[in-house]
């Protein structure tokens, strides 16, 4: 399972859309189930880029939340 909430400051690093799609890779266990969790993602910028790369891919189930007053 890989849980982000960019509303921590300790995310912040992953607030960068490519940023963000090179650390999941590195937390995803090939041929294993990954769960992702991705809350306030509409702080990301171009979020919709990382997400469409990982829901084609097997194995892969992703939760994402957002603020709709925030979206963009």
């Amino acid at each position: 399972m890989i849980s982000v909430n960019f509303e921590d400051v300790n995310c912040e690093h992953l607030l960068d859309y490519r940023a963000l799609h090179s650390y999941i890779p590195e937390r995803v266990v090939p041929g294993k189930m990954t769960y992702i969790f991705l809350d306030e993602i509409q702080a990301v910028t171009d979020f919709q880029r990382v997400v469409d790369s990982f829901y084609i891919r097997v194995n892969v189930d992703i939760y994402i939340t957002g603020s709709p007053s925030e979206n963009r």
